[in-house]
């Protein structure tokens, strides 16, 4: 394997863990669609030394650490601290991969629905999605260090990709219901016509206006946020999917 391959399968697997390309745009301090020409779906531009250096250093990693191959991590069976050295060893900063089952204590189940809403109406519905099993599993050491109610948590399923490359069409992101107070820059579900769509918030001109990250702004154009139309459904604090 090249260089520029190894370095660009590192730099997926700490987007992954790290929750999704814009958090990892938002560590290194990167552009969205910086991050997303280096180790995006289609990416166009390798991964220099600079900017390898910057990566690593945003992780806390050792220096060189993402020209170092990995373990699949499929394939990683943990079962002794001096496993957890040896793989610790060859990849610094890494943590063990560990199969956990649905009832495990370590994870909360977040229900898995799809949205029921109606124009102009606060209130909704949700209609459980039973795919993969109708449930996530978060950490629960997650949910603790972020403060959240467990019982306020949903998933969903993004349709379209008029937020690529932050969210692709099949990603699952998790709502917060609880959190609706809007803060400029950030990701929400939003009840839009009675349409249930995630995007961002954005602050301009003295009004709320629903925000695409798909670079083709002409297709994916904004759209006010204002009055009924316009119901926030909750704020996005997570996303899972394997399209890095």
């Amino acid at each position: 394997m090249k260089r520029d391959d190894i370095r660009r399968e590192n730099a997926r697997k700490l987007a992954a863990d790290a929750g999704g390309l814009a958090e990892f745009a938002r560590k290194t301090g990167m552009e969205n669609s910086q991050v997303s020409q280096i180790i995006g779906k289609n990416p166009t531009k390798n991964i220099g030394n600079i900017v390898a250096a910057r990566i690593e250093r945003a992780f806390e990693l050792v220096e060189g650490s993402l020209d170092v191959v990995q373990t699949p991590l499929t394939t990683l069976a943990i079962t002794s601290p001096e496993e957890d050295h040896l793989h610790a060893a060859i990849f610094p900063g890494a943590r063990p991969v560990r199969v956990e089952d649905e009832n495990s204590p370590h994870l909360y189940p977040i229900p898995k629905v799809t949205l029921k809403l109606q124009a102009g109406v606060t209130g909704f519905e949700t209609e459980p999605d039973l795919r993969d099993g109708g449930t996530l599993g978060i950490s629960r050491t997650w949910i603790e260090r972020k403060g959240f109610n467990p019982k306020n948590l949903i998933a969903i399923q993004v349709r379209g990709e008029s937020m690529e490359p932050t969210f692709y069409e099949d990603d699952t992101v998790v709502i917060n219901l609880a959190d609706k107070s809007l803060i400029d820059n950030a990701v929400y579900a939003v009840n839009y016509e009675g349409e249930a769509v995630v995007k961002r918030l954005a602050r301009d001109a003295g009004q709320w206006w629903l925000m695409s990250d798909n670079p083709d702004q002409r297709k994916y154009f904004r759209r006010a946020c204002q009055g009924n139309r316009c119901i926030i459904v909750g704020r996005v604090v997570r996303r899972e999917g394997d399209n890095f």
